[in-house]
């Protein structure tokens, strides 16, 4: 845990064997959800004492975790299955896939709170999804390999 605004470390917490590059924070602060890639879980956090709050289950390996700016829902992406689930946050519990998104990397999920922006690994792309459809909505070529997603411009 780090203080931002003094850049002083301030906590160390233990939240599983391997961590993922998947680690989301809600806004008001109160969870980290964490992906550990041995485990093939996230795990959900108290911000504040690192204490396990919740454990989901069913991934190979949760791999990115987006936060929607309201809090509402996570995308977490599982690369070997290449899924993209869609998590409700406040009841801590998977609602189900995102369709057509195989092979998906980073997802930021828009200031609508809905929509979705994907990198398509290999695919060399971006997607966008709608989170309570779970559904693409649109795919658009780059021809390169993505690895990273983002909206601009930022609050």
């Amino acid at each position: 845990r780090l203080d931002l605004a003094t850049r002083a470390f301030v906590a160390k917490h233990r939240a599983g064997t391997a961590p993922a590059e998947g680690i989301a924070v809600t806004p008001d602060g109160r969870e980290v959800w964490v992906g550990l890639r041995e485990e093939g879980v996230v795990r959900v956090l108290d911000g504040a004492t690192g204490a396990p709050l919740a454990t989901l289950p069913g991934f190979a390996v949760p791999d990115r975790i987006g936060m929607s700016p309201d809090g509402r829902r996570a995308v977490i992406t599982d690369w070997i299955c290449e899924t993209v689930h869609v998590a409700d946050v406040p009841a801590r519990r998977l609602l189900g896939p995102v369709g057509g998104l195989a092979g998906a990397g980073a997802a930021r999920i828009l200031p609508d709170g809905r929509t979705v922006l994907v990198a398509m690994l290999e695919e060399g792309g971006v997607a966008l999804a709608d989170l309570e459809s779970r559904r693409t909505l649109a795919y658009h070529t780059l021809g390169r390999r993505v690895d990273a997603a983002a909206w601009g411009p930022e609050p």
